[in-house]
């Protein structure tokens, strides 16, 4: 369920504590993504955030195998 052909978005704040190795790895991300795309629009942690979002959604039947291998 993209949202991007929604005329007006509405968002809201999602405000997150992470662990620093991954808050550096999702900023590499972010830098790896705009060397590779120099001529796409920059892609945002937001945006990363959103997408990371979508795709859980998308394997919602698998959410909680997802959960029990990263708490374990």
């Amino acid at each position: 369920m993209v949202h991007e052909h929604d005329p007006s978005p509405q968002y809201v704040r999602l405000t997150v504590r992470v662990f620093p190795d991954q808050r550096e790895w999702v900023r590499q991300m972010l830098t790896t993504y705009r060397q590779r795309h120099p001529r796409v629009p920059k892609l945002t942690m937001d945006e990363f955030i959103r997408i990371a979002i979508e795709e859980l959604r998308r394997h919602e039947e698998e959410l909680d195998a997802i959960i029990t291998r990263y708490r374990s």
